[in-house]
């Protein structure tokens, strides 16, 4: 599979071209599904990121991949207001858990600790226990927030990776280890963008000792901090860029692999169809408020492509990358694309009248208004932004506050 990128007129526009006859899909399609599956019997998964939109469907389709899974550890931060097996437990109630028993449920197991601490923080038993039995490793946690501060980023996205590979280095069975990145993370250069990492402007292992250099940021303000992401869009991308400079040259020779998708939309059809989870920001948050009638213009342009996956399909690709770095030697991290701009290409305009035609088959039970959504560009764009967006956003989040009422905030 390899990206391509291109610069349309006034929008950086990243169009995504799957080549179909990627050697390692291959492979596994003639292996079989079951042979992927037997893979996971047996092992003892540690996942980063699992309470996440992704790591939810991740968790569900380990269960699913063979009944004699493992135990899966999944970090967990450790917040005054809620408590660990809580958490666990509210994300094992939703819809997708439905089909699996409390036997099976019983098999996720929360683990409190801090991603970007030297072994999460983790007490030397709790630790001794996951160095001895943990074999795989899937580090999908991020912040991904496009304005997070540059310091906040690195210590996130950076830290936390080295973080996660010092504890993979440490386990007495490594059969595998997966970094989900993003497809986006080479958005700096333009051209075709192959299956391999392009090095970073700065050494990884430099950034991560400027992020703890509190001298370092004293005069650190935003003219700064565009200087040093360069042509990265934002502070995501060029963090996650480094990340996976980090995993070439620190985990060369271990069964190691980069997962790289773009847009990651809902299920297509496993475990069931649809599912968006919570559905509160991003591309996701825009629907849930466009088929309320809350947002009704987008900025961008008709022609533009946007390149779009199901999460099912991000989290197969993940697992069959699991197993195929776990089932062979290799000499450095494989990297794939999961992306769909070749296979099925979508423009934005086609996005948006997909939308419009779909609300009115599946309109939903209350709305504030009819929905109807529009491209615009300029100053329409931020006009009618502001007046349809912003100062209804205002008219509910100002009493909200100010008198507590509302759903509560789960985090």
């Amino acid at each position: 599979m390899a990206v391509i990128t291109e610069q349309t007129e006034n929008l950086n526009d990243y169009v995504f071209v799957n080549n179909n006859n990627d050697a390692k899909t291959k492979e596994a399609i003639k292996s079989g599904i079951s042979e992927v599956g037997e893979y996971f019997a047996n092992k003892n998964i540690f996942i980063t990121g699992g309470t996440g939109f992704l790591g939810t469907v991740l968790i569900e389709s380990l269960l699913s991949s063979h009944p004699n899974i493992g135990c899966i550890y999944v970090l967990v931060r450790g917040k005054k207001r809620f408590d660990p097996n809580e958490r666990i437990d509210r994300l094992l109630q939703k819809p997708l858990f439905a089909n699996h028993s409390k036997k099976t449920l019983a098999k996720v197991v929360p683990v409190v600790g801090e991603l970007s601490e030297p072994n999460f923080g983790f007490k030397e038993g709790l630790l001794n226990e996951l160095l001895q039995k943990v074999n795989i490793i899937f580090h999908s946690a991020a912040t991904i927030k496009f304005s997070s501060p540059l310091r906040t980023a690195i210590k996130t996205n950076l830290t936390g990776t080295w973080r996660t590979i010092e504890f993979a280095k440490k386990l007495k069975n490594l059969s595998s280890y997966i970094f989900v990145s993003t497809a986006f993370c080479n958005s700096n250069n333009r051209g075709l963008i192959m299956e391999t990492v392009y090095k970073s402007k700065y050494d990884p292992h430099d950034m991560m000792k400027m992020a703890e250099d509190d001298m370092a940021w004293e005069d650190f303000d935003e003219i700064k901090c565009k200087e040093m992401i360069g042509n990265h869009p934002n502070t995501y991308t060029f963090t996650k860029n480094l990340a996976e400079n980090l995993m070439m040259s620190d985990m060369a020779g271990f069964p190691a692999a980069i997962v790289r998708p773009s847009i990651v939309y809902g299920t297509w059809e496993h475990p069931c169809k649809g599912w968006v989870g919570a559905a509160n920001s991003g591309h996701l948050g825009y629907l849930a408020g466009f088929i309320k009638g809350i947002f009704r213009t987008m900025c961008g342009v008709a022609r533009s492509q946007i390149d779009i996956i199901p999460v099912d399909y991000v989290i197969n690709s993940t697992l069959v990358m699991a197993w195929y770095a776990g089932t062979r030697k290799l000499d450095k991290p494989e990297v794939i694309h999961s992306t769909s701009g070749e296979v099925n290409p979508l423009s934005l305009g086609e996005f948006c009248d997909i939308m419009n035609e779909s609300v009115k088959r599946h309109p939903a039970d209350t709305y504030v208004w009819k929905p109807q959504g529009k491209l615009r560009n300029g100053w329409r764009y931020n006009l009618f932004f502001y007046i349809f967006h912003m100062l209804p956003a205002m008219l509910f989040h100002i009493p909200e506050k100010l008198f507590n009422i509302g759903m509560p905030q789960h985090t």
